[in-house]
Parts: structure tokens; sequence; C-alpha cells
């Protein structure tokens, strides 16, 4: 800081403001005064006070961010369209706490990287919060926000849609199955095989080969654990293991596809009964 800034004290300051220096006061005061715009610090060991010309600057406090306006929900004939459009990309909705975006088979997964789907993205920022909202409202009768589903009206126009191009019974099935189930649930099996060519105390080739699964279970349930939380484990198998394991896989299968066919049933049976009857306050199907 130049020279010509600082100024001596007058006697009066110094006066009023120079220290004891006897006092062996090792504290560096500073004096400030808006009016005159100057600020002062004084020499603990001399006593001496410098004085500097300054732009005083109050500070200021942040201003919250604005709260970001909520989307408006879409229309009823936006929504329609969006899950059409989306169908027609060969892409679907998957059951979860928000329901996310995936392919209807493998051969439509390049779409999910496409700039279709990008674009479509950037269209509808706002549509799996009010899908997952509407399918929720459809399957378990819960009520559906107005701001985030519009009115009545609308609501009941958007339930249409999502049962004609989201809602399927194999959509059904695994919503309850993730959002119902107790325990967590298989969610994934990786695997390698290792072909076993040396053992300790062995002095021959075993020569056996072994598959190696990494088994991911996902948590859906707050009771056991935190939500979405996964926990893996490792196990073995050989062959003959995995086709017991096949054996075994097929016969769940099977009970599981005369389940889906019963539960198709009452369904139908269910929403003939509301017909007949006029019950509004039957389980959604």
């Amino acid at each position: 800081m130049s020279d010509e800034n600082a100024k001596t004290p007058t006697a009066d300051n110094a006066g009023k403001d120079s220290p004891d220096a006897a006092s062996g006061n090792n504290k560096i005061d500073i004096f400030i005064d808006k009016s005159a715009q100057e600020f002062s610090i004084k020499d603990p060991s001399s006593g001496r006070l410098v004085t500097f010309k300054a732009n005083m600057v109050e500070p200021v406090e942040e201003e919250d961010d604005e709260e970001e306006e909520e989307e408006e929900p879409l229309s009823p004939e936006e929504f329609r369209h969006a899950l059409q459009r989306l169908s027609s990309m060969g892409l679907t909705w998957a059951p979860g706490r928000v329901l996310d975006v995936r392919a209807k088979t493998k051969e439509y997964e390049g779409a999910l990287y496409s700039e279709e789907f990008r674009e479509f993205q950037q269209t509808y920022p706002v549509l799996p919060r009010e899908l997952t909202a509407v399918v929720f409202h459809a399957l378990t009768g819960n009520d559906a926000p107005d701001f985030i589903t519009g009115n009545a009206s609308d609501l009941a126009q958007k339930v249409d849609a999502a049962r004609e191009f989201v809602i399927t019974p194999e959509f059904r099935s695994e919503f309850f199955f993730k959002h119902a189930i107790k325990v967590p649930y298989l969610e994934s099996i990786d695997w390698e095989v290792v072909l076993k060519t040396h053992e300790r105390n062995v002095s021959g080739t075993p020569g056996t080969a072994y598959a190696l699964l990494l088994i991911t279970l996902h948590n859906t349930n707050a009771r056991m654990g935190k939500i979405n939380e996964h926990e893996n484990f490792s196990t073995a198998v050989d062959l003959n293991l995995v086709n017991s394991l096949i054996g075994t896989f097929v016969e769940i299968k099977t009970a599981l596809e005369e389940s889906l066919q019963i539960t198709e049933h009452l369904g139908k049976f269910v929403k003939q009964e509301v017909k007949d009857d006029g019950n509004s306050n039957a389980t959604p199907q």
C-alpha cells in the first residue's frame, strides 16, 4: 500500500488511542471509521497508529435462490402421446420407486443411447415422476397429488393411457413383487467358469470345471434394511448342480405361469363385479 494512503495520527488520536508501550500488550488493534472511509492499525510495541484510506463495503446477505417453479403436469393428450412415442421406440417402463425406462427386448437396447431418446428425456423431464404417481394410484388406490398428475378428470385419462401402454399383466406382477415382497429378491447372477488344473496335495491334474456365481440381492423392504440396498454373496456350482437347478427352475416357471393365468382370471372377475354393482371402492386392477 502506498505511503500517500497512510497518515500519521493527530495529537488527539495519539493521546486517545496510543497504548502503554510498557504494558507488553502484543495484540494488534484495528480501528474502523466508516464515516471517514478509513481504518487504523496500532503497533503493539511502539503504540504507533497508522491510518489507511479504504472503501468500506457492507456485507451483503446472500439471497436465497428462488425456488424453482414446479413443472406443470402434462395434459392428458401430452401424457398419452409421450407414452405412445416411447413405446414406438421399442422402450417400456420398469417398476421401481420411480419408474425407469428399459428396452422391451434386447434388440431395442440401442434405443436407450439414441439421440431420439435423449431428446425425449429433455422434452418430458417430469414424465417419470408423473407416471409413477399415476401407476401407484391405478394399482394401489393411493391418492395422486394434483400438482403432479392434474385434476381428477386429467388423472382418470392418464390412468387409461397408463393401462394401455404400461400396466400389462407382466408389469403388474413385477410391480407387486418388488413393492410387496417381505425379503430381498434375487436381482442378478454374475458368473465365470473355472478349469482347475492344479490342487494342493494332488499330484495329478484334477481337470475339473465349475462355475463361480456372484449373486446380488435387492432389498425393497425398510424392515429388512436400507431401501434399494444390495447384498452380494458368492457360491460355486458344477454341471450336475446346474442341471438340477434348471429342473427346479422349470418347475417354478410352470407354477408361476399357472399363477399368472389365475391372476388374470381373478382380475377379469373383479372388473365384472365392479361393473355390475358400481362399487368404485373395489381394489384397483
